[in-house]
C-alpha cells in the first residue's frame, strides 16, 4: 500500500472501528441466499472500510488551468474566481479546495461541461445531478436498508471512487421543486443541501443506506451549480 502524505490524506468513516463491529456482526447472522438487502450493505460497508483513507486531489497547474480557459471563453469570471481559490490552495501546499461555486449564465455559456471539465483537471471522480427531476432524497443521500430496492447515495458512491474531494454538480439548481421525500434527509431542498454544504455538518455525513449509526466524513467534496439566469 502506498502510503499518502498526512495534507492530502482523507478518513472517510468517522468510526472504522464501530464499522468494523458491525460488519462482523452482520456476518454471523447473515442469510445470503434470503437477506439481499444486508448482503448489499455488506459488501457497500466492507467498500468503505477498503476506502478508509482516500487520497485528496492536487490543485492544477497554471498550464492546466489555461487549457480549462481556453475551452470556456463565456465563462472568464469563473475561471478567474476558481484560479484564485486553487491558487491559494497551492500556495499552502494543500489539497485542491472550492467553496460552493454557483455557475449563473445564460444557456449554452457551457456551464455545465465547465464544472466537469474541472473535475477532469483535478483528476477527481464527479457526477452529474439534474436538481430539476430531483424529487427523491435517496439519489442523493441512500435508501433506508428495510426498503427492497435500497442502495448508497450518489454523495457516498462518489466518494468510494477513492478521491476524498471529489466534484457534484447540481444542474438546473434553479428548477428544483422545493421538496424532496424518500428518507429521514426529507424536507426542502434547502434542507438536505444546508446538511453537505456546511462542513461541520458534513464531517459526520450519514448515508441512509449505510445507516445514521456509520457517518463519513463528506466535508471535502466540491459542490458546484449551474443554473440558467
Amino acid at each position: 500500500m502506498v502510503e499518502i502524505p498526512a495534507p492530502f490524506s482523507h478518513r472517510l468513516p468517522v468510526d472504522p472501528s464501530a464499522l468494523k463491529g458491525a460488519i462482523a456482526e452482520c456476518k454471523e447472522k447473515l442469510n445470503p441466499k434470503k437477506e439481499e438487502n444486508r448482503k448489499r450493505w455488506l459488501e457497500l460497508a466492507e467498500k468503505v472500510l477498503q476506502n478508509e483513507t482516500v487520497r485528496l486531489a492536487l490543485p492544477p497547474t497554471s498550464e492546466e488551468m489555461d487549457r480549462l480557459a481556453g475551452k470556456s471563453p463565456h465563462l472568464t469570471n469563473a475561471v478567474r474566481i476558481v484560479r484564485d481559490f486553487l491558487d491559494i490552495s497551492r500556495l499552502a501546499e494543500s489539497p485542491a479546495s472550492l467553496p460552493p461555486l454557483l455557475l449563473a449564465g445564460p444557456p449554452g455559456a457551457g456551464k455545465t461541461a465547465f464544472a466537469l471539465d474541472l473535475a477532469k483537471v483535478l483528476g477527481v471522480p464527479s457526477r452529474l445531478v439534474n436538481a430539476a427531476s430531483l424529487t427523491h432524497s435517496f439519489i442523493l443521500g441512500g435508501c433506508d436498508a428495510s426498503w427492497s430496492s435500497s442502495k448508497e447515495g450518489m454523495i457516498l458512491s462518489v466518494l468510494l471512487e477513492g478521491s476524498g474531494n471529489p466534484i457534484l454538480v447540481l444542474d438546473e439548481i434553479d428548477k428544483a421543486g422545493r421538496s424532496l421525500s424518500g428518507s429521514s434527509h426529507s424536507g426542502t431542498i434547502e434542507d438536505f443541501l444546508l446538511n453537505v454544504l456546511e462542513p461541520v455538518t458534513a464531517r459526520k455525513y450519514a448515508d441512509e443506506f449505510l445507516s445514521t449509526a456509520h457517518p463519513v466524513d463528506a466535508s471535502k467534496v466540491q459542490w458546484t451549480s449551474p443554473p440558467t439566469i
